[in-house]
């Protein structure tokens, strides 16, 4: 899904949030092996962000792709949380491709890691020294 009509104006933030939703409805319940979200983040997304990752999660998704990255983002000091408290055995270890733009990374301190991560894209993240090996502590 695009955040371009077909003149090329931007849609509004809540048009490109209806439009997800309804995208999500249709597919509740069925197998979703990617969700890929690019969207420019404002903190006011950050509910319907934590739905769509549930959904992906639940959706036995292998691929994550949360390109939050706002075109000043020096000017926002407010970064996405991922969820870690989405991730469960199955969905951590189902997950092989992951990019992430403007996210906070705090795993919990018993998260060990995504065992079958392949691929991990990583773009203005914030995360500690002890988060990101632990997070590829457990990866082939």
């Amino acid at each position: 899904m695009c955040c371009k009509d077909v003149t090329g104006t931007q849609f509004s933030t809540q048009k490109f949030i209806e439009k997800v939703n309804a995208v999500i409805k249709q597919y509740n319940g069925k197998l979703v092996e990617e969700l890929e979200v690019k969207l420019e983040f404002d903190i006011k997304l950050a509910e319907h962000l934590y739905s769509w990752v549930s959904f992906a999660l639940s959706s036995r998704a292998k691929n994550l792709a949360l390109d939050l990255l706002p075109a000043n983002f020096r000017l926002h000091p407010d970064l996405y949380r991922f969820p870690f408290e989405l991730c469960d055995g199955g969905s951590v270890s189902r997950l092989q491709k992951i990019q992430l733009s403007f996210i906070s990374f705090e795993p919990p301190p018993q998260f060990s890691g995504f065992p079958n991560l392949k691929k991990l894209d990583l773009h203005v993240v914030r995360a500690t020294q002890i988060d990101l090996p632990n997070m590829l502590a457990n990866c082939s």
